[in-house]
């Protein structure tokens, strides 16, 4: 939806989409000989990704020597692993991201029924002030032994809300201009 009033001076938009992925890309792990490499691009599942985004422009002044516009968008976005292929396990998950933890080793994953690329790791120890305890962790699985079953997927990277702000003040040829932007409910 688009829209203008006051002869343009007040311009906007808003859009909602709803979009289901499927062959998502990610790196797999294969047998150490069955290729060139241990890891390869492959397809590995579906996901959903919907939302809504707003822009508001207002010019409110323009003359001749002044020229004033301020700008805002927001967008709300979530998205979900719905599917991933080889594993019918709940805690099946793939390992992902940009992020590594030591060699090897990475801190995100695709799970169905949680947001892509969300963290997967180990559940910290804190002190009765709220402190983390250094190098302990929770055994999550109570079999007596802390190793990759005790994993978990634990909150995300990316934001559900993004905002923008925008501001130019012109007069003649001298123009001042500032932006912001946010980020809310990522870690």
């Amino acid at each position: 939806l688009d829209f203008g009033f006051m002869k343009n001076r007040l311009t906007g938009s808003v859009d909602w989409y709803y979009r289901e992925t499927t062959d998502l890309l990610n790196m797999s792990k294969v047998p150490a000989g069955s290729n060139f490499r241990n890891e390869v691009i492959s397809n590995i599942g579906s996901l959903k990704n919907y939302g809504i985004e707003v822009a508001l422009d207002w010019k409110a002044i323009s003359t001749k020597d002044w020229y004033w516009t301020i700008g805002y968008n927001f967008t709300w976005n979530k998205n979900e692993i719905t599917d991933l292929t080889g594993g019918s396990d709940p805690n099946f998950i793939i390992p992902t991201g940009g992020i590594s933890s030591g060699t090897g080793n990475q801190v995100q994953a695709h799970a169905v029924g949680h947001p892509a690329s969300s963290f997967y790791v180990y559940q910290q120890v804190y002190d009765q002030a709220g402190k983390p305890i250094e190098g302990l962790v929770v055994d999550r699985n109570g079999d007596g032994t802390v190793n990759e079953q005790d994993k978990y997927v634990y909150k995300k990277a990316a934001p559900d809300v993004t905002i923008g702000f925008n501001t130019q003040l012109s007069w003649k040829a001298l123009t001042l201009a500032v932006s912001a932007h946010a980020n809310i409910g990522n870690y």
